[in-house]
């Protein structure tokens, strides 16, 4: 007969999982993205100017999500980790660097039907 096995389930992911291949997000972008299947996290980046004010925002969400900002080294630079389902923002000028946002769920936090959006401002010096 065969090799029989049961219907297995291929999952998309939008973003990565990973630091070291996260997409690029530019100053204006809204992303919408999604955290499925549980355990999933979306890794962007970015290139500060070094005189700028940025703004990362998650915004749209239907479950507790968590902005963090990381360095090129991986560091945690800023993570408000509110913990319900309101917006969270990160704020600040940053020297000339790439830098890295991820958004992850908190707990066991997904929801492959209703995305989130991020967006990333240049808000001036």
């Amino acid at each position: 007969m065969g090799n029989v096995e049961d219907a297995q389930t291929i999952v998309v992911d939008d973003a990565s999982n990973y630091r070291q291949l996260a997409a690029p997000i530019q100053d204006g972008d809204m992303l919408d993205r999604t955290i499925w299947p549980v355990g999933d996290e979306d890794w962007f980046t970015f290139t500060a100017d070094g005189t700028s004010k940025y703004r990362a925002q998650i915004v749209g969400l239907t479950h507790d999500y968590d902005l963090e900002l990381y360095d090129a080294a991986g560091n945690l630079l800023q993570a408000p980790h509110t913990r319900s389902n309101a917006s969270e923002q990160l704020r600040s000028v940053l020297p000339a660097a790439t830098y890295y946002l991820r958004v992850v769920g908190y707990g066991d936090a997904a929801d492959q039907d209703h995305a989130y959006k991020l967006k990333l401002q240049t808000l001036g010096n």
